[in-house]
């Protein structure tokens, strides 16, 4: 199917050749091969589950809960999950102004815990939060363990990955609904980092 060896010839399969050719589509650690003679291949392949969509430079990836990018985003393929978290990387940049972080097919980009972190807080989020939708999570691993949360209405949250996240949606919440007496829209930030200590600045 892939080009790699004749369909009814399993004598010249090469599991290598396989494997560097699936690799171009996408990143599995969990990919075996299996013959059964006369005609039979058997494909273990352990599954790497999409958790969010990672955005570095213009590149978009899949990633899963491990932090890797499994599979490249290109125009021929459809997103299913509305609700799927975006994650926007903030590129470091060296003296000289140049990007010094690439990123790949296969690169990890944030260790397990912290995505873990993300994908709960988009979850409490969307529980908690109904009304003020969620548009993307910005990640700035130089930040950390600052993460900026950006709505749709243009506004942001500044959460942190080392508290409680959902005391610090709770604290937001009513602060939305009590404190913060506003439109949205001349909201800039909402602080909720420092446990009882909440900030807010508006435009």
């Amino acid at each position: 199917r892939w080009g790699i060896i004749p369909q009814s010839n399993l004598l010249f399969f090469s599991g290598y050749q396989a494997k560097q050719a699936l690799a171009n589509e996408f990143y599995t650690t969990g990919l075996s091969f299996e013959r059964h003679w006369p005609n039979v291949l058997r494909v273990n392949l352990s599954p790497d589950y999409t958790v969010a969509l990672w955005l570095t430079g213009d590149k978009k990836y899949f990633l899963d809960r491990r932090g890797l990018l499994i599979q490249e985003l290109t125009s021929d393929i459809k997103l299913i999950d509305p609700n799927l978290l975006e994650i926007r990387e903030v590129l470091s940049i060296d003296k000289l102004g140049a990007k010094i972080s690439e990123r790949r097919l296969g690169s990890q980009v944030a260790q397990t815990e912290v995505i873990d972190f993300l994908v709960n807080l988009n979850l409490v989020w969307r529980q908690n939060l109904p009304n003020v939708p969620l548009w993307y999570i910005q990640f700035d691993e130089r930040a950390l363990p600052t993460v900026q949360v950006i709505t749709q209405t243009g506004w942001y949250a500044l959460i942190s990955a080392n508290e409680n996240v959902d005391y610090q949606i709770t604290a937001l919440k009513q602060l939305l609904v009590g404190t913060v007496k506003t439109d949205e829209t001349k909201l800039e930030y909402i602080d909720v980092r420092f446990g009882s200590k909440f900030f807010v600045k508006l435009k």
